[in-house]
């Protein structure tokens, strides 16, 4: 097998492995020895083809037959499968099977059908030798023998490494990888073509601002990782100096300058550029899931993965959700203006909700002018509910704690006791000196009013004031009045 030939087949099982060893398909010892073995005889088979030995035979029957028993019988993931899908979670493209197919097609005729085309090739042209190579090394030893085998080998290994520090995404694994695999890597590539390691703390510079342009977003994002690939290449072009090898070059800046950098970390950072991470933690390790920063506003937080992005930057805070009995998080709940949506992580969508989104943020904004009017006491609070009279549906609903700042209240609890008594429409309901807790009581005002207040009503406004004052009546008309003369029409 040529050189340039053999290295895209290394680069294919490369590409190969690390899929094949990342699927959560296979879980028990058996199924991952039976798997080892056959990415080690097709590595094996690969170096003896590239010797053209005539005993390549042997092994190349096993691994018929052992990719066989993997398909049909024992119906073990062997990885393949899902390297198409990988494609447009990549590119974000939409899914399409037929292109899913013909790449994952591809990858298996390459990994399967190529090595037993090529020998048959070589066989027939009588240009296969016996060149000495004992059965071990056939089935395998050639991998801790052979110089190219066991660069290829340390290599692959680094890049798995790399993988699970990005798979589990704990903070020190992957920082520790993303400084050191690439500059690792570099220096075994020196050491094979026999060349001095030069620059080698330029490209580790390279991996570093790599690493922290992740806390970055928008145009400092962008300089970052153009100084971060400017600098791993520059240190690379110095292969091209000794080797006058463009495709060593170009191969070593881009595994070196983008793939190995994303594998250590976890996600892929060249997306989502406007949006930076907020904090090195993750929400769901499996599908690296984290929290990204509007760089407008960094209070505002959304949702990206491994791939791009899931849900935009525009949300007070996120919570997780549920979760299925092993841990994994299934959902979270997108919060902001008082009110919570659901965020389902497998089907991708944000299950609709009854609450309006423009109405209740206009709730927010007029509770949060009242308390901004006056010296309101420690913990006072306000309530602003809107129902949909012929739907029976709230569609606003928003409480508000001020703690020196308006606190919106998500949940149901610890806010106000219930009403002993209905509220009627267009009337005022007053209990003074509540204990709201241990340490607190406060006087309560409801009030009740129609939208619009005659017969034919189609919504019902409902305001409930906690403060240390004894609320009025023309402070529960107020807000109620900003409500009704809100523009309706757009609900």
């Amino acid at each position: 097998m040529k050189s340039k030939l053999q290295n895209f087949d290394l680069a294919v099982c490369l590409l190969w492995i690390l899929s094949a060893f990342f699927g959560r398909y296979y879980s028990n010892q058996f199924t991952t020895v039976y798997l080892g073995a056959i990415v080690l005889l097709r590595l094996a088979i690969s170096f003896a083809l590239e010797r053209k030995e005539k005993k390549t035979w042997m092994p190349l029957l096993v691994f018929i037959a052992m990719w066989a028993l993997l398909s049909y019988s024992f119906r073990i993931y062997s990885g393949i499968g899902v390297i198409g899908s990988y494609f447009f979670h990549v590119t974000r493209l939409e899914y399409n099977r037929y292109v899913d197919l013909c790449i994952a097609g591809s990858i298996w005729v390459w990994i399967v059908v190529m090595p037993i085309a090529y020998y048959l090739y070589l066989l027939f042209r009588k240009r296969l030798d016996n060149t000495g190579m004992t059965k071990k090394e056939l089935f395998g030893s050639i991998l801790w023998h052979d110089r190219r085998a066991q660069y290829f080998c340390a290599i692959t290994a680094i890049s798995f490494f790399s993988l699970c520090a990005g798979y589990s995404m704990n903070l020190r694994f992957c920082q520790s990888l993303c400084f050191v695999a690439p500059s690792v890597v570099y220096w075994m590539i020196c050491r094979y073509f026999n060349l001095k390691a030069e620059k080698i703390w330029l490209l580790l510079l390279g991996s570093v601002a790599f690493w922290y342009a992740q806390s970055l977003g928008g145009v400092f994002r962008v300089a970052a990782l153009a100084t971060s690939f400017t600098m791993i290449a520059y240190t690379c072009i110095y292969l091209y100096k000794s080797l006058k090898s463009h495709s060593v070059t170009i191969a070593s800046i881009l595994y070196l300058g983008i793939l190995l950098p994303t594998f250590s970390i976890g996600y892929n950072q060249y997306t989502c550029l406007n949006y930076p991470r907020r904090g090195y933690y993750y929400l769901a390790p499996y599908t690296g899931i984290l929290y990204i920063n509007d760089t407008t506003n960094g209070d505002l937080v959304g949702l990206r993965d491994r791939y791009g992005l899931l849900v935009e930057p525009e949300y007070e805070q996120i919570r997780p959700g549920s979760a299925t009995p092993w841990g994994w998080t299934t959902s979270f709940l997108l919060q902001k203006d008082g009110y919570s949506q659901t965020y389902q992580i497998y089907d991708n969508k944000i299950l609709p909700s009854d609450i309006k989104p423009g109405l209740q943020s206009q709730l927010c904004n007029i509770l949060t002018e009242y308390f901004d009017e006056f010296d309101e006491g420690s913990a006072d609070r306000g309530e602003i509910l809107v129902t949909d009279l012929q739907a029976d549906k709230t569609v606003g609903h928003v409480r508000l704690s001020m703690h020196g700042n308006p606190i919106l209240q998500y949940e149901n609890s610890d806010f106000l006791p219930e009403d002993t008594a209905t509220v009627q429409v267009n009337e005022f309901l007053r209990t003074d000196s509540v204990d709201i807790t241990e340490y607190e009581n406060k006087n309560i005002m409801c009030y009740a009013e129609n939208i619009p207040n005659d017969s034919t009503a189609k919504y019902k406004v409902y305001v409930r004031l906690a403060l240390d004052k004894i609320p009025t009546e023309k402070e529960l008309k107020g807000i109620v009045n900003k409500v009704k003369n809100m523009n309706w029409e757009k609900w």
